[in-house]
């Protein structure tokens, strides 16, 4: 059942486009996520939450300054499935 939801989640548009960015910047917040793709707020709110559903992503809050500001970065597992779909690409 999760392997059906990791490559229903991967076929989505945007998807893999945020992982490698994500592999490349190492931590990325939102606006900076939105900016490199000029994705609508809704469907990058729904990538975002996707991932972090299916724990590709991490999310990481500094509540502590103003105004808060939201960090994402690959978890290990992401990592891992971010390396695996380069391998595939490759042939």
């Amino acid at each position: 059942m999760k392997t059906q939801k990791l490559l229903r989640v991967l076929g989505k548009y945007w998807t893999v486009s945020i992982l490698s960015f994500l592999d490349t910047k190492g931590v990325a917040r939102y606006s900076e996520i939105k900016k490199k793709f000029k994705i609508t707020p809704r469907i990058m709110a729904l990538r975002l939450k996707e991932l972090r559903e299916l724990g590709l992503i991490t999310k990481n809050s500094k509540k502590n300054i103003f105004p808060p500001r939201v960090y994402y970065s690959l978890s290990i597992k992401g990592v891992k499935v971010f390396q695996t779909i380069e391998i595939l690409k490759r042939g």
